[in-house]
């Protein structure tokens, strides 16, 4: 992830085991999954303690562009 001039955060989509999964910034991992489920989309959040790493992990059929707009607020509910 790298912090853009626009402060918006370039997060990565990957596929994982039924899903997708986004690298979050740890301390807005459970701001940015409240966002996508009062969108309507269920996420759940990861966390790895000892990398201080979080994700979101998310169902396969959500369109990971909307996700990425969600993620960085860009898109009104």
């Amino acid at each position: 992830m790298v912090c853009k001039e626009q402060h918006l955060i370039d997060f990565t989509i990957s596929t994982v085991r039924g899903g997708l999964a986004v690298e979050v910034p740890w301390l807005s991992a459970n701001l940015l999954r409240t966002r996508l489920r009062a969108n309507g989309i269920c996420a759940t959040a990861c966390f790895d303690p000892r990398t201080r790493i979080a994700s979101l992990e998310i169902d396969g059929n959500v369109d990971p562009e909307c996700v990425l707009a969600l993620l960085n607020g860009s898109v009104a509910r």
